[in-house]
């Protein structure tokens, strides 16, 4: 028996400081740690640069993707436990970061 998963979008935030906010409880990042396929999506109207952060622990972040500087969709395949974003670079805009995972798995039976 096949089950899936998935989690609801979640948005992260990039503006004047450079700085991710929002995201569960605004920590900023994303919990992905059970998600198979994960999905970030740089979307707005922004004059910057946008990398896409990912971490084993929560606390260090290292570049996944990036630096983007246009409206995109990135699939991350890496195994990760948190996603985050960052911007650098920033001259105007807002960018919104995007998440959604998506897990399935098969079951014998």
């Amino acid at each position: 028996m096949r089950q899936e998963t998935s989690l609801p979008t979640q948005a992260l935030t990039i503006s004047a400081t450079g700085n991710a906010t929002g995201g569960p409880s605004n920590a900023g990042a994303f919990a992905c740690k059970h998600h198979r396929d994960k999905t970030v999506v740089v979307r707005g109207t922004f004059s910057g640069s946008v990398t896409v952060l990912g971490s084993l622990d929560g606390t260090n972040f290292y570049p996944v993707e990036g630096p983007v500087t246009a409206p995109c969709i990135i699939s991350v395949p890496q195994a990760l436990e948190w996603i985050s974003a960052s911007g650098s670079g920033w001259v105007s805009g807002t960018a919104n970061v995007d998440y959604s995972g998506f897990n399935s798995r098969s079951d014998p039976g």
